[in-house]
């Protein structure tokens, strides 16, 4: 008689998906948790080779329907040191035991795996070991006393049937009689071993020595009949070959003080390294991804992080779902954009009617050296493109018909207008990021003018002097909260005529413009948040000269020269025609929203003030 040799069961290979589905799962699902993940697969009959792909983790996955199945478990550390400082004989034999061997599922015992992983998200690295558990009782020995090898198995036409009807049974009993086959129950078979052959599957193609996996079919069935001494088997591969067994199996118990300990069961079954000798295995999958899978991964990741422990409720989706139109492509929309891709905005629409000058790249973070020339608009479209390539950009070049600015060109305005209200439909949040307080007007009308339940417009304005700064986001109907033109008592009107240099380009501190960009899209985000991020201002001023900052809550304007009802009503009643006339004469809209009468009754009050008698009468003349 000898003692049987066994060889190990099955090996593990890793497709990069994997790894890429582990990281999703940890930066959505797990975050700081370390929870089991069940696993499935599926190994070929004729392969020992587990693959580990994205499809393992899909509940619903049974793999190929002529495959043998497979059960696992995942547990990712959250950092290295846990992996590396894990007593892992410790884990596989409590965890084996409880969730495996406690079931007496024979095909559960020899088809589980364990995976254990530190996945570094930001590194693209994965440290992992597989298991694939065997157990034996300590002091159980296991005895060939016959071996018969053959080469085909025409003489066993039941089994291959039974294979054929139950593609994915690891252990099946045999009939010695009859040579009918049957699934493999455990509590009810014990007790009629004596008459039946064991029959196991083997995925490898050498038949010297049978799987390490037998090991633990025969540890379970002594465990449940101890009194079973000599068993039948027969090892199928997958090829078609069949080894038959006689086997003897002897219990050698210790004895400590005349009394005998009951059998400890023990588990081994981690993977060996490339190296052959028992450790983890490490891959490096920065160089083995997609470049631009994993800069879209990337991008989102500081974004995901705050969703672990600072802000759970935070909704990343809705921001990353909003479509963006910025208007003015300076130094506010270079910042603004760059802030709103940090928030992992997607969509950017860019409109300006200016080009590159030399003096723009050293302030405007979306141009360089190269772009000086180019229209604005498409350089930032382009340069944003640049940094992250699945963005959605795209750019115009428009004139924005200005309040009090009668048209030089109808026609082509009349073109910029209707392109216009043709992105404000598009998008679902504007930056009014221009340089003039009339460029500002048409587009708060047209935000305002958009009422319809579920079609809102969230406007953000940001202005910057040269040590000031105010952000603001403008009220509709139901909050009743102002916009930018509801502290004026006069309609905006032609302020760009006759500037001199200074007054042409924005002078302003450098970091005005960075504080102003940052703050409005804070408030936009904090505004789709609902709350998480605290209460969403309305309007944030502040000031450098002291370095202070001041939030205000103030209301519409009943008369205000933009955002009032008679206004936004003219509007959508006559469109281009009313925005015409306001181009040729901005006294229309003062007559139209009030501010003529309330300039009237104002100067009407002063009249009727008695300032007394003149002075001049009390200077006098010295020689």
């Amino acid at each position: 008689m000898t003692t049987i040799k066994f060889t190990p069961g099955f090996k593990c290979f890793m497709e990069t998906s994997f790894y890429s589905r582990l990281r999703e799962i940890k930066l959505n699902n797990l975050k700081l948790s370390d929870e089991y993940i069940s696993l499935n697969g599926d190994i070929a009959d004729t392969s020992s080779i587990l693959t580990l792909n994205s499809n393992n983790f899909e509940e619903c996955n049974h793999g190929l329907s002529d495959h043998l199945k497979m059960n696992g478990v995942l547990k990712n550390f959250n950092t290295e040191q846990e992996f590396i400082t894990l007593n892992k004989l410790e884990f596989l034999k409590h965890y084996c035991i409880d969730n495996i061997w406690n079931t007496n599922d024979i095909q559960l015992i020899i088809n589980s795996f364990v995976l254990i992983t530190f996945a570094d998200l930001k590194k693209y690295t994965l440290l992992y070991w597989v298991a694939f558990p065997v157990f034996q009782i300590e002091g159980l020995t296991f005895e060939i006393t016959s071996k018969e090898v053959f080469k085909g198995c025409e003489d066993d036409d039941e089994c291959i049937k039974f294979i054929i009807e139950n593609p994915s049974v690891w252990c099946f009993l045999q009939d010695e009689e009859t040579k009918g086959c049957e699934n493999f129950l455990m509590n009810e078979v014990c007790n009629t071993l004596s008459t039946k052959i064991v029959c196991v599957r083997n995925t490898l193609s050498e038949i010297t020595y049978p799987p390490s996996y037998l090991k633990s079919v025969l540890s379970l069935l002594h465990k449940n009949s101890p009194h079973i001494k000599s068993l039948k088997l027969k090892i199928i591969s997958g090829n078609g070959n069949i080894i038959k067994y006689d086997v003897n199996l002897m219990l050698h118990t210790i004895d400590n003080d005349g009394k005998k300990s009951p059998p400890a069961v023990k588990v081994t079954g981690w993977e060996r390294n490339n190296r052959g000798k028992l450790g983890p295995k490490f891959i490096d999958l920065s160089t083995l991804l997609d470049p631009l899978k994993m800069n879209e991964q990337s991008v989102d990741l500081n974004l995901k992080l705050m969703k672990w422990r600072i802000e759970p409720d935070l909704n990343l989706d809705i921001i990353k779902s909003k479509k963006v139109l910025l208007l003015g492509a300076g130094t506010l929309g270079c910042y603004v954009a760059r802030t709103l891709l940090s928030w992992g905005v997607r969509n950017f629409t860019f409109v300006d009617n200016g080009r590159v000058s030399h003096s723009n790249p050293v302030r405007q973070s979306l141009f360089n050296f190269e772009d000086v020339g180019q229209w604005k608009a498409e350089a930032a479209a382009k340069n944003l493109k640049k940094i992250f390539p699945q963005l959605n950009t795209e750019s115009y070049v428009l004139d924005i018909p200005m309040i009090g600015h009668p048209p030089t060109n109808e026609g082509k305005q009349k073109k910029d207008y209707e392109k216009l209200y043709q992105l404000f439909q598009q998008n679902d949040a504007i930056f009014l990021l221009v340089d003039s307080r009339e460029t500002r007007w048409l587009p708060t009308v047209m935000g305002k003018s958009f009422t319809d339940k579920g079609h809102e417009k969230i406007i953000i304005n940001a202005a910057i002097g040269f040590n000031s700064y105010l952000v603001m986001r403008h009220g509709n109907f139901e909050d009743k909260l102002g916009c930018y033109f509801c502290n004026d008592v006069v309609a905006p009107n032609d302020s760009l005529s006759d500037r001199t240099l200074d007054q042409m380009c924005t002078v302003t501190r450098p970091g005005c413009a960075l504080m102003a960009s940052s703050l409005a899209v804070e408030l936009f985000v904090s505004y789709l948040q609902k709350n998480v991020l605290g209460e969403p201002q309305h309007q944030i001023r502040g000031f450098l000269n002291d370095f202070s900052m001041i939030k205000l809550h103030t209301p519409s304007y009943e008369c205000c020269s933009a955002c009032s009802l008679e206004i936004v009503e003219e509007y959508k009643r006559r469109g281009w025609d009313f925005v015409l006339s306001a181009l040729k004469n901005y006294k229309v809209v003062e007559e139209l929203s009030g501010l003529a009468d309330v300039q009237r009754e104002m100067e009407k009050k002063l009249e009727s003030i008695n300032f007394g008698d003149s002075d001049d009468d009390e200077f006098v003349t010295i020689d």
